[in-house]
């Protein structure tokens, strides 16, 4: 994957902790790749279940 480190973990960091304000017990965070694509998808239990954020490679 291609990407400053830096700031996908600012990226990663800043999914998560929206995900923790907004959630009632639980928030799940997947990372997959499709069709040359790392997907990360970060859920809280209020969420629609959207991709949050797609990160090409």
């Amino acid at each position: 994957m291609d990407g400053d480190a830096r700031q996908l973990d600012r990226l990663v960091r800043n999914l998560i902790d929206n995900a923790m304000r907004h959630v009632r017990t639980a928030v799940t965070v997947r990372i997959e790749e499709q069709a040359g694509y790392v997907v990360l998808q970060v859920d809280d239990d209020r969420s629609n279940g959207s991709c949050d954020a797609c990160v090409g490679g």
